[in-house]
This record gives structure tokens, C-alpha cells and sequence, in this order.
């Protein structure tokens, strides 16, 4: 079962990552988290769009991400820090 990160978007780097605060954690966790972490989406979920398999761009994604809160279900955390998660807007 995939990790749980909870929290809000802070900054959107690009089409596919974005930072965020992290406010709430899975309570089955077992790795450490930072209160900030770089996300790269997998796959992306929202209620009222359907873009799971879009490619976007920086600016489609700030408007899809802003004033929203994610949860995040972890995959995987490459060799530079960032975490591959597939990201639900709450």
C-alpha cells in the first residue's frame, strides 16, 4: 500500500511537479517526510475535470492546483529527493 502524504500546493515548477507543505500523513507510514517536498505526478485526479492522461503545461497545471489541497499516494523517491506520486485534489 502506497505511503500518504496530505497538504498544499505551494509552487508549480513545471507540467509535472510541484511543491508542496506537507499538514497530514498517512497514519501507515513508515518513512520519514520533510515538512516540504518536490512532487512529481504520476498520474492526476480531479472531481470536475478529467485530465488524468493530459500532458499539461506549467500554466494549465497552476490553474488545475491553485487554492486546492492534495493527497499525494507515493511511489516511489528518486536519487535526487523528489517523490513520483499519484495526486488527488481534495
Amino acid at each position: 500500500m502506497a505511503e500518504i502524504l496530505i497538504g498544499q500546493v505551494m509552487n508549480v515548477i513545471d507540467g509535472q511537479h510541484f511543491y508542496m507543505r506537507v499538514t497530514h500523513l498517512g497514519k501507515n507510514n513508515r518513512r520519514k517526510y520533510n515538512p516540504e517536498e518536490r512532487i512529481k505526478i504520476e498520474k492526476l485526479a480531479a472531481p470536475d475535470q478529467s485530465i488524468s492522461d493530459k500532458v499539461l503545461s506549467k500554466a494549465e497545471l497552476e490553474i488545475i492546483l491553485q487554492g486546492h489541497g492534495v493527497k499525494c499516494a507515493i511511489q516511489t523517491r528518486d536519487r535526487y529527493g523528489c517523490l513520483t506520486a499519484n495526486v488527488m485534489l481534495m
